[in-house]
């Protein structure tokens, strides 16, 4: 494309990772989802509770509540088909160009990895490269999220 095959696999990874957390962004409602997970924590601290008695009304509200847990989980995974359908139409068509391009690629390792392996398929690289690609924009939106939701310090809200 440009570059070198090292260069611009790792860019493409990059890209794919980027184009990957937006669609997640846009189509997965995060904060319903983090309600969710709440919710079955404590759901989950109960059912403990309840697992720990072994009365017969313990049993039947411990059946009530793991009903009540398998809906929320459902709920939970609703907007994942969706995510995948729009993955697949947006992906497949950018994996067929890269696998064209540089279908027998190999890419040179460099120092501590080129002692194992001197080389590798351009698939491996962009999986690893896609792997730390993802952790670090993971790690970048996390940390803005978390920013954005602390209230300023300082400022009375009454």
């Amino acid at each position: 494309m440009g570059f070198s095959p090292t260069v611009d696999i790792a860019l493409v990874a990059v890209l794919f990772a980027v184009i990957s957390r937006v669609l997640q962004h846009v189509l997965l409602d995060k904060e319903k989802m983090e309600s969710i997970q709440a919710e079955l924590k404590v759901k989950q601290k109960k059912q403990k509770e309840l697992m720990a008695r072994k009365d017969a009304g313990s049993a039947k509200e411990l059946e009530g509540l793991n009903t009540e847990m398998m809906a929320l989980m459902s709920e939970s995974m609703k907007g994942f088909p969706k995510l995948m359908g729009v993955s697949l139409v947006v992906f497949l068509p950018l994996w067929w160009l890269v696998a064209s391009v540089y279908g027998n690629a190999r890419v040179e390792l460099f120092y501590p990895f080129s002692l194992v392996k001197p080389s590798i398929g351009w698939f491996w690289w962009y999986f690893i490269m896609s792997v730390i690609a993802s952790a670090v924009i993971g790690v970048v939106i996390q940390r803005i999220h978390n920013a954005l939701r602390k209230k300023p310090v300082g400022v009375n809200v009454s």
